[in-house]
């Protein structure tokens, strides 16, 4: 909680305006006693407009430089400003592991055991903490939508068993780090490991907040500017990204479209991520820290390159 100081807000002067009404003196009863009686009442309790505003104004300013935020329902009252969209350039291989400090196919090596597998399922509540797989795993209703939810991403985009929902979720998370990375890149940020985990496990909650204008960069590179770091920043990014940056409004219905309420649940999955972490085996640590930089790798049986 920043330290404001009351000194300095405008001062409210209230206003008693001199009201010269005779009651009596109303000979032909156009102008009732009790019209007069609720006149008095306005005139004697109002304020000036400007010195309300003065005085919010200056509480709000106080709390936005400070990177604290406001309880917000719906709208974007105390939200950062408008941030403009990530450059679109393409950048080659080598440029895109610019964007972090861990190669990408370290990330998803083991398929549905890889670090990206254990840690964004420990979050979506498939997987525990040292990689086994939960009751929720073999199928769940989407408690936010009401769709069956199959495999460690909760995939629900057609799949006959968790096994073949893994597969597919992990090719689509694949193509979006990859655009996370070219973000930011583009944003002269250097993604840590956490960092990166929670903007793949943004996208498979939500591609939209994770990759569109304002989403988990562009809220990360935000973060940062206002002083913010480590699981602070990444919090905050997170929670940001839910806030449309056109319309100005909270769009994250299955959250409750509350500050607040989105924030608990960004928490309570950057948390998950990091207790998962926690238990990743050291050789795949090792993989992460000596893995090739910037070359091309073939996912097996696609026939096609996947950036590192």
């Amino acid at each position: 909680m920043p330290t404001i100081d009351y000194s300095l807000l405008p001062e409210l002067h209230w206003v008693t305006p001199e009201v010269h009404l005779h009651l009596t003196a109303d000979p032909v009863g156009l102008f009732p006693s009790w019209l007069a009686g609720i006149a008095i009442f306005l005139a004697v309790v109002t304020v000036p407009y400007q010195a309300i505003t003065g005085a919010f104004g200056y509480l709000q300013e106080q709390f936005t430089d400070s990177g604290a935020v406001t309880e917000v329902t719906g709208n974007a009252e105390g939200a950062p400003p408008d941030i403009a969209a990530s450059n679109q350039t393409e950048l080659s291989p080598a440029a895109l592991q610019e964007g972090s400090t861990v190669a990408l196919e370290a990330l998803f090596e083991g398929g549905a055991n890889s670090v990206v597998a254990r840690t964004v399922g420990h979050a979506e509540g498939t997987r525990t903490a040292v990689g086994e797989k939960t009751q929720a795993y073999y199928g769940h209703v989407d408690p936010g939508n009401g769709a069956w939810n199959l495999g460690s991403f909760s995939y629900q985009h057609g799949a006959d068993s968790p096994e073949e929902a893994d597969v597919k979720q992990l090719r689509r998370l694949r193509e979006q780090a990859v655009e996370i990375r070219r973000q930011a890149v583009n944003r002269n940020i250097v993604l840590g490991l956490e960092a990166e985990l929670n903007g793949i496990d943004l996208a498979n909650q939500a591609p939209e907040a994770a990759l569109d204008q304002g989403g988990y960069i562009d809220r990360l590179a935000e973060a940062y500017s206002r002083g913010l770091e480590g699981a602070d920043a990444i919090l905050w990014a997170r929670t940001w990204s839910y806030l449309d940056p056109k319309t100005e409004q909270w769009n994250a219905p299955g959250l409750g479209n509350t500050l607040w309420s989105i924030r608990d649940d960004q928490e309570r999955r950057r948390q998950a991520i990091a207790q998962a972490l926690n238990f990743v085996p050291v050789e795949a640590t090792l993989a992460m820290d000596t893995a090739p930089v910037g070359t091309a790798l073939q996912e097996p049986g696609s026939g096609s390159d996947i950036l590192t």
